[in-house]
């Protein structure tokens, strides 16, 4: 198929053969804001095709472009966003992965669908975090009527908390992220889930560290509260009446100081069990399926493993075409 020519105003992306599309947003007391998105030439210049929208997770940026391949190969368009302040939309000032509100980054998502104009539902694919905003997106989104479906990898429904004190204590941070949600909390994240995907330790890809540090950037106070607050709209029901897959490792694991072989075959990050109790909470069309081997963000597990994930995906995304027809 030949790709028409790209006539609007994107400029080249870090990652051979796509291109970037950079959105300005209302500039906040932490400087310019924006939101990027990014295609390859193909996506972009092939507007009859279904659509894919990629959102990613917490300290985390798009780089995943075996799955846009993928997509692209079984017919369809595939576009992914950087949110504001994360990846190629932070800039110096921005203080990293920061807001106080989900709806905060409901702008820049009706930015992108509007942009990619599909003829049909698209098919939204969200990894951790972005699986969280766009599952209260799809409840309260402007632009929620064009999303046909959802496919979650690892969605972040719940902190991985699991002790009385723990509980506790991220009560008290989702209240003091009220009243101070700039004050900068001594939190950081754990480096093995990182260690285990970076190809400069025991990983296999090479993706940029200063936009996805091992250790993540320093946590707000706000940020936590954000999260908490649209986990809690979560567990109290969605509603939402769309088709939405749920994908998740089997098992997780508590990792140590250094990789442990379970560290590689494991969700390091979240917590399984609570997946799996609150995904029904999401929606009356919630398919779930565990994948054995698989990592938090599944589509950089093993070969193998993400294989799978990406066939599971992709069957559910032509479940959409098949019932619109194309």
């Amino acid at each position: 198929m030949a790709v028409a020519e790209v006539t609007f105003d994107s400029e080249p992306d870090e990652l051979p053969g796509f291109r970037k599309i950079t959105h300005l947003l209302p500039r906040e007391d932490d400087g310019e804001l924006c939101a990027t998105l990014v295609a390859s030439e193909r996506s972009l210049g092939a507007r009859e095709l279904p659509a894919v929208l990629y959102l990613h997770g917490f300290v985390d940026y798009f780089f995943q472009t075996h799955l846009a391949e993928a997509f692209e190969q079984a017919g369809y368009r595939f576009f992914a966003l950087d949110l504001r302040r994360y990846g190629r939309s932070l800039r110096p000032d921005n203080r990293p992965c920061y807001a106080t509100a989900i709806d905060q980054y409901f702008a820049e998502i009706d930015w992108a669908i509007g942009f990619i104009q599909a003829e049909t539902p698209l098919t939204i694919v969200a990894h951790s975090t972005g699986g969280l905003i766009a599952s209260v997106y799809a409840k309260r989104g402007e632009r929620r009527h064009s999303i046909g479906r959802l496919i979650l990898n690892s969605p972040f429904l719940r902190f991985p908390v699991t002790t009385a004190l723990l509980k506790t204590k991220l009560a008290i941070g989702r209240q003091l992220g009220r009243i101070a949600p700039t004050l900068v909390v001594p939190q950081e994240l754990h480096a093995v889930y990182g260690m285990t995907i970076h190809a400069s330790l025991h990983g296999e890809w090479s993706y940029d560290l200063a936009k996805k540090p091992l250790r993540g950037f320093r946590f707000f106070a706000g940020w936590s509260t954000m999260i908490t607050d649209a986990q809690a709209e979560v567990a109290r029901g969605l509603g939402l009446s769309l088709p939405i897959l749920v994908l998740h490792s089997a098992r997780s694991h508590a990792s140590g100081r250094i990789p442990e072989p379970e560290d590689f075959r494991c969700d390091t990050v979240l917590r399984v069990e609570h997946t799996v109790e609150l995904a029904a909470r999401l929606g009356s069309r919630v398919t779930r399926v565990p994948i054995e081997g698989g990592l938090h963000d599944l589509v950089l597990s093993a070969p193998a493993v993400r294989g799978q994930v990406i066939e599971h995906m992709l069957a559910f995304a032509r479940a959409e075409r098949l019932a619109q027809g194309v």
